[in-house]
């Protein structure tokens, strides 16, 4: 099932994390492997790729370029600032370092490679609306 082989690759994308001035985690490796899976779910998706796309709350996109890694600190800031406030007040490791985030055409991807919302060692993904209220998360 593709929800099982997202929660696989969270397991092992844990980059290391420096900088700690960092809003936004930069376009490296790690980054491209998620944005490559947010196109997979969400750029004209078939079968469990659309199953995933409608549990995360993805929107439908027909152009790849409408999905990529922001790098703009005040979106990256105001992405993050939503993580931290809907990420669960009893987790173990608290969100408050650097985030991935990707533009899904008007939704938001968003990812902090620490963060854990429960016990499981997967990273959490939350999906925010262009106005970074959370509509979904998995982790």
């Amino acid at each position: 099932m593709k929800i099982a082989s997202l929660a696989a690759l969270a397991l092992v994308l844990a980059p290391p994390v420096t900088g700690a001035q960092l809003v936004c985690l930069p376009n490296d490796h790690w980054g491209q492997i998620l944005v490559g899976y947010m196109r997979l779910f969400s750029v004209t998706p078939t079968g469990g790729n659309q199953t995933v796309r409608i549990n995360l709350g993805l929107p439908y996109i027909t152009d790849a370029s409408a999905v990529k890694l922001v790098t703009a600190e005040q979106t990256c800031k105001k992405a993050r600032d939503a993580y931290i406030a809907n990420a669960s007040a009893t987790a173990t490791v608290r969100p408050a370092g650097p985030v991935y985030v990707i533009v899904i055409g008007d939704k938001y991807a968003v990812i902090d490679p620490v963060y854990r919302y429960s016990t499981i060692d997967t990273m959490t993904i939350q999906i925010l609306d262009s106005k970074f209220k959370l509509l979904h998360f998995f982790g």
